[in-house]
């Protein structure tokens, strides 16, 4: 957690903050678990990160779930602030998951967290297309009365001007040779990159 804090900094310089980014602040403060979705490369780890490092400049303790949800279960301390992090939650457990134990258990330390949400926050991701075909997942949602579209952010489409500050940070912050940034600009390049039907916050970094 230590390491991935140092690097949560270094990449704090070239984020832009969308509406995403208050919106998932807003459902933490209401429910203590948010679940960031979306495509792959659209920016739910670097959207995570930044909420984290909101919550860590605020006095909480960063706990990162490498593999599954007992490692959160042995590390929640009662009488401390706790951000717990679960990147890809279901790239790792996804099978477990559509067997309905792993969900059991994440949907009961959801519960756990929102209890204790004055000192508790709990941030997954999921890419959209795995976390919707977890049926069972959701059936463990409904059935514990929990509403998945109250704890789900989703990222899509980014405005235009999302992606040229984007673009823009990722240009004044790299490496590139000032003859190379110039050739951005003749003709407004930069507006073929940030209106190209493939435009990704990853591909740019």
């Amino acid at each position: 957690s230590d390491f991935m804090m140092e690097d949560i900094i270094e990449k704090s310089k070239i984020y832009v903050a969308t509406p995403n980014f208050q919106q998932a602040l807003e459902t933490l403060e209401k429910l203590g678990v948010v679940i960031i979705t979306g495509q792959a490369g659209i920016g739910k780890t670097t959207l995570a990160e930044q909420i984290i490092l909101h919550f860590i400049s605020d006095g909480f303790d960063l706990v990162c779930i490498s593999q599954d949800i007992s490692e959160a279960e042995q590390a929640y301390d009662l009488e401390r602030s706790q951000l717990f992090y679960f990147d890809d939650f279901l790239g790792r457990n996804y099978l477990q998951a559509l067997t309905g134990h792993e969900g059991s258990q994440i949907v009961n330390f959801i519960k756990r967290v929102g209890r204790d949400k004055s000192k508790k926050k709990f941030i997954l991701t999921s890419r959209s297309t795995i976390l919707n075909q977890g049926r069972i997942l959701n059936d463990v949602f409904d059935n514990n009365n929990i509403k998945r579209n109250e704890l789900e952010i989703k990222l899509n489409s980014l405005s235009s001007l999302d992606k040229a500050q984007i673009l823009y940070n990722h240009i004044w912050h790299s490496n590139l040779p000032p003859d190379h940034v110039e050739q951005f600009y003749p003709d407004r390049r930069y507006r073929r990159i940030i209106e190209h039907n493939n435009f990704n916050p990853r591909i740019i970094s």
